[in-house]
């Protein structure tokens, strides 16, 4: 009763049967798998999709913290999400930065991601060795594309890589080494020492880009950085808070 109530509710099925079914590209794998999507992957995709639009109309930055635990298919879910951004008439295809801190998370989802083209709906789906390789890219650039990096390579150099407000960064394990905004002191022998954490070299390196983290364990800071935990209840607050939350925008 509760899949024919909920699964198979029309509307519902046709927002699964759309954006919710994935096929990586047969030309990276020959064997034809399909993954559909667990309700939490459904509901959480589709309320950081509405938060980001809520982030772009109150230009807060802020797109949401989506709190998974190991094994609730994130990596999934980044997809599912990309998707939906990519498609959407609202955004006109924007921009997406898929952020680690670690190179075996950004193999992994490099692997997934490029192997996802078809799915995705941008050929220009690529994994970035360097800022300066990020830079050529985005360069002239002014919508669409997915990059997959690590946040360490945003402290190769300072420079400004776009102030577009199309784009979108996906942040994993945003718990970490995503969140260090603030200012460090450090006393040496040459003198007095100032230096940041790679989250502010990123937010200067993309000033009016929106941030979205994913992760198993938000701490205050997390939801400082990002926004509050997504679900059905802060989206409800949104709403009483007088900001807008298109429920259908597509």
């Amino acid at each position: 009763e509760t899949m024919i109530k909920g699964v198979y509710a029309p509307e519902r099925f046709m927002e699964i049967f759309r954006d919710y079914i994935y096929f990586q590209d047969s030309i990276y794998d020959c064997d034809e798998v399909e993954i559909v999507c667990r309700y939490p992957q459904f509901f959480a995709a589709k309320l950081l999709k509405q938060s980001i639009v809520n982030s772009v109309v109150t230009r807060s930055g802020k797109g949401g913290t989506y709190f998974g635990a190991t094994g609730c298919g994130k990596s999934y879910t980044m997809l599912f999400l990309t998707r939906m951004l990519m498609k959407s008439k609202y955004f006109s295809s924007p921009t997406i930065l898929i952020i680690t801190d670690r190179t075996d998370l950004d193999d992994q989802l490099s692997k997934q991601f490029v192997g996802s083209k078809k799915y995705i709906g941008d050929e220009t789906v690529v994994s970035i060795e360097s800022r300066e390789k990020l830079r050529e890219e985005l360069q002239g650039r002014e919508s669409g594309g997915v990059y997959l990096t690590t946040i360490q390579k945003f402290t190769e150099d300072l420079q400004l890589l776009t102030d577009r407000t199309n784009v979108i960064c996906i942040s994993d394990e945003a718990h970490r080494s995503q969140i260090n905004l603030d200012q460090k002191v450090k006393i040496t022998e040459s003198g007095v020492q100032k230096t940041y954490g790679f989250a502010k070299y990123l937010r200067d390196a993309l000033p009016n880009a929106t941030y979205v983290g994913f992760t198993g364990t938000p701490i205050d800071e997390t939801v400082h950085v990002f926004g509050k935990v997504v679900d059905q209840y802060t989206m409800k607050e949104s709403e009483d808070d007088g900001i807008t939350v298109p429920i259908k925008y597509d």
